[in-house]
């Protein structure tokens, strides 16, 4: 309160949510004030208590660290007055870098324990969204990626953060570019995964071990499999059967987490190909609605995650976002390729001290060269399922208004 709502977010960049750390910190100080007392430094992802470990160093990413609720995202600097206003002390928090800094080195103890050799680098690293985004090639407005995991985010760049956006996150670039914009899910791969599970397992031993959208293991392979099959039988628009894959809640368009999902439509003529697809045809309306918290016009949209598998999946988003899709087939590890690039690229350029423009057109390379690196293959929009998906989403947005009442 004392700080103002419209400040903060002009600050960090991102609306005061109590899923943000610094209000967790400042509840933990006011209700546990022995344990707030007790608290030496605060991380915020898994890697930098690795980096702690390794180094004994407190780091944090700036791009990880914009959804921190105390990062200024625009000097990408810990803000004094507002950990001052909420009553926290800067004194926790870590030294903040650039993901693709080295900031430290194994010593020889860690090392005896890691097996890592001693004075091996050790460097920032990045968080999950972010290094999606590097490793998407997306560096200017109107390109867009989409990650399908477990849940599902969209993410954009623009020259300033969207602050006045519902529902948009923004994170610092750890390139020159601007920031990253977010939208993101709760529900995407998971329902993929639910739906085999539930439509798709042909009466085998359930797997809970399988991931989002299919492991390499047996129960898992036929389940997907049968999947796939269970959708090269279904039509665009599913008869009608709609569904709405809020299963484990939602944060986009609406944060409600106590909505579950549903559907709507089915007769007795209905089947399960069409209750599959539906489910996935859900999920892509959800991230058409995300797609629109967007302005301007879509340039290129690529897609990549567990959910690129689903072959059938990929041409759903393309028809139902009415744009051609670029799908990454190693999606699983260029983000890691993608980091190392940015780390070793100033020396494959050999520049250092390099001017502003400079870093940005080394950018650009890097940029060209991951592109190279990357496979992928590109899925273009059915023009004649158009009519079909318009009507559909159109029905679709109607349904959270109707449902949101019943729990």
């Amino acid at each position: 309160e004392r700080y103002g709502e419209q400040s903060f977010r002009s600050v960090v960049g991102n609306r005061c949510e109590g899923s943000l750390p610094l209000p967790k910190l400042m509840w933990v100080k006011a209700h546990e004030p022995e344990i707030f007392a007790r608290t030496a430094h605060v991380l915020f992802d898994a890697k930098d208590y690795i980096i702690s470990r390794l180094t004994g160093d407190y780091i944090g990413d700036v791009t990880a660290c914009s959804t921190s609720g105390a990062m200024n995202i625009h000097t990408r600097q810990w803000d004094p007055t507002l950990l001052e206003a909420a009553g926290v002390g800067m004194r926790i928090f870590p030294e903040l870098h650039v993901p693709q800094d080295q900031v430290g080195s194994v010593d020889r103890d860690i090392s005896a324990v890691t097996s890592f050799a001693p004075g091996t680098a050790v460097y920032t690293g990045i968080g999950d969204a972010g290094a999606t985004t590097l490793a998407s090639g997306v560096s200017h407005a109107g390109q867009y990626n989409i990650n399908i995991g477990t849940s599902g985010w969209i993410a954009g760049i623009s020259q300033e953060p969207l602050i006045d956006v519902p529902g948009v996150a923004n994170l610092a670039c750890s390139t020159p570019g601007g920031f990253i914009n977010g939208v993101p899910f709760l529900n995407a791969g998971n329902i993929h995964r639910w739906a085999a599970r539930t439509f798709a397992a042909g009466g085998g031993k359930p797997d809970v071990q399988d991931g989002a959208c299919g492991q390499d293991t047996p129960h898992g392979e036929d389940r997907y499999r049968r999947m796939s099959e269970l959708l090269a039988g279904s039509v665009p628009g599913s008869h009608g059967v709609l569904c709405l894959p809020y299963f484990a809640g939602e944060r986009f368009p609406v944060m409600d987490t106590a909505i579950r999902g549903s559907f709507v439509g089915l007769g007795l003529e209905s089947t399960l190909s069409d209750m599959v697809r539906a489910s996935l045809e859900g999920v892509a309306f959800s991230l058409r609605q995300g797609m629109e918290r967007f302005d301007g016009d879509i340039d290129e949209i690529t897609l990549i995650g567990g959910g690129a598998r689903e072959e059938l999946w990929c041409q759903i988003l393309a028809d139902v976002l009415g744009h051609d899709i670029e799908v990454f087939d190693n999606a699983e590890f260029m983000p890691a390729v993608a980091l190392a690039y940015l780390v070793q690229w100033p020396k494959r350029r050999g520049r250092t001290g390099a001017s502003a423009d400079d870093e940005t057109m080394d950018f650009n390379g890097l940029m060209t060269e991951l592109r190279r690196l990357r496979g992928s293959r590109i899925v273009t929009t059915h023009a004649a399922d158009a009519g079909i998906y318009e009507r559909a989403y159109a029905d679709f947005r109607k349904l959270y208004p109707a449902l949101s009442s019943i729990r």
